[in-house]
C-alpha cells in the first residue's frame, strides 16, 4: 500500500511539474510574443505583457461583432426587399443613425421606416402612378380618419377630381396571406369614406373590387383599371 501511495504521489508531482512547465512555456512564449521592443534596440522594455496587444485584441473582437451585426442587418434588408409581383422602380433607401433603414415616400415627401408592408406600398403606389396614370397629387398615404370615435389610418387613399375618396388601398407584407379579415378591415374604413373601389395587396397577390351603392353589391375586377376608367 505504501508503494502504491508513493507511486500516486510521484504521479501527482509529475503532473503538477508538467503543468507548471506548460504554464511556464505558455507564459514565456506569450511574453516573448507580446512585449514591445524599443525602436532601434533589441532590448525588451519589461518582463510583463504589454497592454497594447490586449487592446488590439479587444478592438478586433469589437470589429468582429460589428461585422456580424452588419451581415445580420444586411440579411434583414434582403428579407424585407423581396421580389414582388409588381414593376420595379428606382427606389431610394438609406441607413438611419440608429441603424434602421428608411425608404423615400414620394407622396409624404419624406423618409419612412422600411418594413415589408412599406416595401409593398411604395412599389404599389409607383405602379398606380406609372402604369395606371393615377395622379400623385390626388393620392395620399397614411390618411387619417375617425371611426366610432377611434382614430385610424388608411394605407393609401385616392381621390377623384372633386376631392372625394375614390379608391382605398390596404397593404400587407408579402408573408401575410390575404384573408376575409383583411377585406373586413378595408370595408370598415369604407364605411366612413364611401369610396367606389377597394384594393388589397400583399405585393404578390392583388384584389380589386368595385362597390355598387345603388344595388348594394360589389364585384371583383380582373385587373386594376386606369384612373380615367374609374
Amino acid at each position: 500500500m505504501a508503494a502504491i501511495a508513493s507511486e500516486k504521489c510521484q504521479d501527482k508531482d509529475a503532473v503538477e511539474t508538467h503543468t507548471l512547465n506548460l504554464h511556464h512555456t505558455f507564459r514565456k512564449n506569450y511574453i516573448k510574443r507580446t512585449v514591445p521592443i524599443l525602436p532601434n534596440s533589441g532590448k525588451i522594455t519589461s518582463k510583463e505583457p504589454s497592454l497594447f496587444y490586449p487592446i488590439c485584441y479587444f478592438i478586433g473582437e469589437i470589429h468582429g461583432i460589428w461585422w456580424k451585426m452588419t451581415k445580420f442587418v444586411h440579411n434583414i434588408i434582403l428579407i424585407v426587399m423581396v421580389e414582388l409581383n409588381l414593376p420595379e422602380y428606382e427606389y431610394k433607401v438609406r441607413k438611419r443613425e440608429d441603424g434602421s433603414w428608411a425608404i423615400w415616400d414620394r407622396l409624404r415627401d419624406r423618409w419612412v421606416a422600411l418594413t415589408p408592408e412599406e416595401w409593398v406600398r411604395q412599389h404599389f403606389v409607383e405602379m398606380l402612378i406609372n402604369e395606371r396614370a393615377f395622379p400623385a397629387a390626388l393620392m395620399g398615404n397614411e390618411v387619417s380618419l375617425t371611426q366610432n370615435g377611434i382614430a385610424r389610418r388608411c394605407d393609401t387613399v385616392v381621390a377623384d377630381r372633386t376631392g372625394q375618396p375614390l379608391v382605398i388601398v390596404e397593404y400587407k407584407a408579402p408573408s401575410i396571406h390575404i384573408t376575409q379579415k383583411t377585406f373586413d378591415q378595408i370595408v370598415r374604413y369604407n364605411m366612413v369614406l364611401h369610396a367606389h373601389y377597394l384594393i388589397v395587396s400583399n405585393g404578390l397577390n392583388h384584389y380589386c373590387c368595385k362597390i355598387d351603392y345603388d344595388n348594394n353589391s360589389y364585384r371583383f375586377l380582373e385587373e386594376i383599371p386606369n384612373y380615367n376608367d374609374l
